[in-house]
């Protein structure tokens, strides 16, 4: 099971990308979105084999919330910050 440790965002603060890493040794695929500080969904897709990247270059300045959830239904939230 993912917990709040094993998931790694850089960089944060963000630029142009982020980069989502967790652990390859969880068999389960996560779910993440990302919303901005209104609460409007800026991303939404599954991350495979511990890594994936998000163009963040369109994104305008401020709070971000990720969200991911494991195919178990184990659900964290974390802060970025987008200059």
């Amino acid at each position: 099971i993912l917990d709040k440790t094993e998931l790694t965002i850089s960089p944060n603060p963000i630029h142009d990308v982020i980069q989502l890493k967790w652990e390859k040794n969880h068999s389960e695929d996560i779910m993440i979105r990302i919303f901005d500080a209104t609460g409007e969904i800026k991303y939404i897709g599954k991350g495979f084999d511990g890594h994936i990247e998000i163009d963040a270059k369109n994104w305008t300045s401020g709070m971000y919330i990720l969200q991911y959830q494991t195919q178990k239904g184990i659900i964290q939230y974390r802060k970025m910050i987008k200059l």
